[in-house]
């Protein structure tokens, strides 16, 4: 048994620092001690009478050595296995779960249809915060084309060549969609079908806040984005809650994976805290300059309190008679498919 473990240690000191390297996402480490884990297998096999001393010396010193590193590899692999058990299949799990319901305001919620069911893309356009529509209702020119209308999917595909679309704020009155418009991103990421919305579309890992929720945390506590992240995630359910593993959301805005959606700078009602909270957003966007970040508010909110990081301003345009259709279509087969127990056939289409 001496004689395995100290012929072996190599190897296992080796796998260890690979295994260390993987856990913190240094991917150059990691491939570097690979490569020295092939080279202490090789020496390990080939050693011979080598080992039969360094095996002699082991037993005048006794274990501790082997032992010990035996503890700090079996420590390793636990937090491999952890680390590898699922966190993010749980985590996009429960985004679907609070992400898949078509919230609505003032309606009939006798019934909840899917959000993917019933969501219509919305258009945006790139304009000046102080040039941006308040109204709730818009009259809309049907006939009018606008060449410069497009949806968000384009502009997150934009920005893997330009950076300055890594900071969107979008903007539109109450109502128009901008929430859901979140909402729906969140929820195509976590179902991993956003190659189906854009062909060319970036793969990233959805965080969705909603800043009146973290308002109070902010005001009082700054915290930096990654530990924010971490405690809404543990608070988001009861049973079963989930627990990120050490660095797991720090890691990975470090390594510009993520795609931050923060919503309703404007629900922060009072004035002062808005001030806060938006200084706070500033600095967690200089912290993770290439990490891209969505902020939507209404266009009052956004102006009070705008962001001293460079944001393109995007705003919320008004459904069109097609989509209007669209909607109205959706909205009506959905709540016959749900008054039928979920039966969806030609008949009830």
């Amino acid at each position: 048994m001496r004689k395995f473990l100290i012929q072996w240690m190599p190897f296992g000191a080796t796998s260890a620092l690979t295994l260390h390297s993987i856990l913190q996402e240094q991917w150059m480490q990691a491939a570097m001690s690979a490569g020295a884990t092939a080279l202490t297998t090789i020496w390990a096999k080939f050693s011979g009478k080598f080992m039969e001393t360094l095996e002699a010396e082991a037993e005048k010193r006794g274990e501790t050595t082997a032992k010990a590193l035996i503890r700090q590899i079996d420590s390793l692999l636990e937090m491999l296995k952890q680390k590898l058990s699922g966190f993010k299949r749980q985590y996009y799990q429960q985004l679907v779960y609070i992400c898949r319901d078509y919230q609505t305001q003032g309606l009939d919620k006798d019934r909840v249809l899917k959000l993917e069911k019933v969501f219509v893309p919305l258009k945006i356009v790139s304009k000046e915060a102080v040039r941006i529509d308040p109204k709730m209702i818009r009259v809309v020119d049907e006939a009018a084309k606008n060449p410069k209308e497009k949806n968000i999917w384009d502009f997150l595909v934009a920005m893997q060549k330009e950076s300055g679309f890594r900071r969107m704020a979008i903007l539109g009155a109450p109502g128009s969609g901008k929430t859901t418009l979140l909402r729906h991103l969140t929820l195509t990421y976590a179902a991993n079908t956003q190659r189906q919305a854009h062909k060319k579309a970036p793969k990233l890992i959805p965080v969705l806040l909603y800043l009146r929720d973290v308002r109070q945390e902010v005001v009082q506590n700054q915290p930096p984005l990654a530990k924010l992240i971490e405690k809404q995630v543990r608070g988001q359910r009861k049973i079963q809650p989930l627990d990120p593993p050490q660095n797991w959301f720090a890691n990975r805005l470090q390594n510009n994976q993520c795609l931050v959606m923060l919503d309703g700078l404007d629900e922060v009602a009072d004035e002062a805290e808005r001030q806060q909270v938006s200084r706070w957003v500033d600095r967690q966007m200089q912290a993770y300059p290439d990490t891209p970040f969505i902020l939507t508010s209404r266009p009052f909110g956004y102006q009070s309190v705008e962001l001293q990081q460079a944001a393109i301003t995007l705003e919320v345009q008004p459904f069109n008679l097609k989509q209007m259709k669209q909607f109205l279509q959706s909205w009506y087969l959905q709540t016959e498919i749900m008054s039928r127990a979920g039966e969806d056939d030609l008949g009830v289409k």
